[in-house]
C-alpha cells in the first residue's frame, strides 16, 4: 500500500511541475520528460521485483494498456484536442501507475473525466463572454460569424477573446495565437485590442483529471 501511495503522489508531483511549466512558459522541457520516463521505468522495475507479479502477465497488461492509450491519444491528437507533449504526459503517467489500476474501466473513466473538465473549461469561457456581452461585439466586428453554424459560433465564443495590443509580446506566440487581424478600440478601457486564441492549459486539465481519477479509484 505504501508503494502504491508513493507511486501516485510521485506522479502528482511530476504533473504539478509540468502544469507549472505549461502555465508559465507553455513549454515542456525534454529533460523533464526524460526524468519522468526514467522514473516510469524504475517504478515498473520495482513493482515487478517486489510485488511478486507473473512476468508474462505483467508485460501483457502493460503492452495492452500502452496500445489502448496510444490509440485514444492518437485519435485526440488527430482531432487537435491535445498536442504531442500532452499525449506523452498521459501515456507515461498511466504506465507508471500500479498494474491494479490498469484496466478498461480505468482508461475510459479517465478520458470521461478529462472530457468533462475540457468541456467545462470551454463552457466557462462561453458563459464569461455571454455575461460580459462580448458576443455582441464579436457579431458587430465579425459579421461573417453570423453565417456560421451554431457549433462554430459556440466554439468561437468559448475559445477566442480580445487581448490588449500593448500587452502582446513576441514570447506570447506559445500562449496565444492571433486569429483575426482587425484591431478594435475599446472606449471603456482606452485600449487597442485584437482577437486571439488562448491556448488551453491542457496539462493542468490532465492533472486535475488524473487526481480525480485517483480519488475515484481510491488510490489503489
Amino acid at each position: 500500500m505504501c508503494f502504491i501511495l508513493f507511486n501516485c503522489f510521485s506522479i502528482i508531483g511530476f504533473l504539478s511541475i509540468f502544469s507549472y511549466l505549461d502555465l508559465k512558459k507553455r513549454y515542456l522541457s525534454p529533460n523533464f520528460f526524460k526524468l519522468f520516463f526514467f522514473f516510469m521505468l524504475l517504478n515498473n522495475f520495482f513493482e515487478f521485483k517486489y510485488c511478486n507479479l507473473d512476468i508474462f502477465k505483467f508485460f501483457l497488461i502493460k503492452t495492452i494498456i500502452f496500445f489502448i492509450f496510444f490509440s485514444i491519444i492518437f485519435l485526440f491528437y488527430c482531432l487537435k484536442i491535445i498536442g504531442g507533449g500532452d499525449g506523452k504526459v498521459i501515456l507515461i503517467s498511466f504506465l507508471t501507475l500500479n498494474s491494479s489500476n490498469l484496466n478498461l474501466l480505468g482508461i475510459f473513466l479517465f478520458f470521461f473525466i478529462f472530457s468533462f473538465y475540457f468541456n467545462l473549461y470551454h463552457l466557462l469561457n462561453l458563459f464569461g463572454n455571454r455575461i460580459s456581452k462580448k458576443y455582441i461585439l464579436f457579431n458587430f466586428i465579425l459579421p461573417e460569424i453570423k453565417r456560421n453554424s451554431i457549433l462554430q459560433k459556440i466554439f468561437f465564443l468559448s475559445s477566442y477573446r480580445l487581448k490588449n495590443l500593448s500587452e502582446l509580446k513576441i514570447s506570447d506566440n506559445k500562449r496565444r495565437k492571433i486569429i483575426y487581424n482587425k484591431i478594435v478600440f475599446n472606449f471603456n478601457d482606452i485600449k487597442l485590442q485584437i482577437f486571439v486564441l488562448d491556448r488551453i492549459p491542457l496539462i493542468l486539465i490532465i492533472s486535475f483529471s488524473f487526481i480525480t481519477f485517483l480519488i475515484l479509484m481510491g488510490f489503489k
